[in-house]
């Protein structure tokens, strides 16, 4: 059989098999850069964290609502800081609530339920975890769940976006003030004595106080089996420990129980207090900071003259450490 010669087209030009492919190739390559000129291959793997709705930011640790299908994940965990997860049952009717909480790929997720509520109205349950476990938090509703949560971080520096929240400086004046819930008061003790006074005088209280590595949980006005009832709130991660990164105290045998008084000395560290009762009860909770041996110069000065007949009895000026600013 004679070998078929194909009559050669002068009008093309004679290019070899492999430089025809790169040229092909490279014209394909230039169409779909020139339609997606527009379009950043370097943020494509970031693309669909961006794009997922269900995927929320909680870096800051503020305060949302956590629906079905849906995962906050926390990514800036200090070393060394105890941090705790509040729980708000906010199902619009009266169901248990699962949260997967996932903190390390070594350890299995831990499923928390917080328990059913109408309204919004019971109080939230905890989950403790430490900054020497882990930077990283997840919480989630998962699919085959329902009903949602209400959730923020606390600490001594979280959240950084107070949005939600009613964030003050507690004054050490020894007057009351209200804790409310959603309430974060804060305060820095200088190195001397100070009074801590929490009072409910109608209802079981649940109050959190945070230092840098521990926190105590109080009970004021504790009702039966109150020590059971709050240790069923409570989710400890990882290493955190009872009686070593948090305890939990009541007033003792024979004191009054609707008030709960605690004589500290301060260290120029900020303590944290929160509120994690339902909103009913937090209503009547009271918070009071009392310095016990306040510095000279904080005293009113000597009455002064002033033309007029008028008396000046302004305090000296105070050169105590300047008040933390708001978050």
């Amino acid at each position: 059989m004679k070998n078929l010669t194909f009559p050669k087209d002068d009008s093309r030009p004679d290019i070899p098999r492999r430089t025809f492919l790169r040229l092909s190739l490279g014209l394909v390559a230039t169409g779909m850069l020139s339609s997606c000129r527009n379009y950043d291959f370097l943020d494509a793997w970031a693309m669909p964290a961006i794009q997922d709705d269900n995927l929320i930011d909680w870096d800051d640790g503020r305060l949302i609502n956590l629906n079905r299908g849906e995962t906050a994940v926390c990514s800036t965990l200090k070393s060394g800081q105890l941090y705790c997860l509040f729980l708000y049952n906010s199902s619009p009717s009266d169901h248990n609530v699962d949260v997967t909480l996932v903190w390390s790929n070594s350890q299995p997720p831990v499923t928390v339920t917080v328990p059913g509520t109408e309204g919004n109205q019971g109080p939230a349950s905890l989950v403790l975890v430490s900054g020497r476990d882990t930077t990283t938090i997840s919480a989630a509703i998962t699919q085959t769940s329902s009903g949602s949560i209400e959730c923020c971080i606390g600490s001594v520096d979280m959240p950084t976006n107070t949005e939600g929240l009613r964030n003050r400086r507690l004054p050490d004046d020894g007057k009351p003030s209200p804790l409310l819930k959603h309430n974060r008061d804060y305060a820095v003790p200088e190195g001397s004595w100070y009074q801590l006074t929490l009072e409910n005088k109608y209802n079981q209280s649940l109050v959190i106080q945070f230092q840098q590595h521990n926190a105590v949980i109080y009970i004021v006005n504790p009702a039966v089996d109150a020590q059971a009832f709050v240790t069923s709130l409570i989710t400890a991660l990882g290493s955190v420990k009872r009686d070593l990164d948090y305890r939990v105290e009541q007033p003792s045998q024979g004191e009054l129980p609707q008030y709960l008084s605690i004589q500290f000395q301060g260290d120029g560290a900020q303590r944290v207090w929160m509120s994690f009762s339902s909103e009913q009860d937090s209503r009547d909770t009271f918070i009071t900071l009392q310095a016990l041996n306040p510095q000279p110069d904080a005293k009113p000065a000597a009455a002064q003259a002033l033309p007029g007949g008028q008396v000046n009895t302004q305090p000296l000026p105070h050169a105590g450490p300047q008040p933390v600013s708001e978050q």
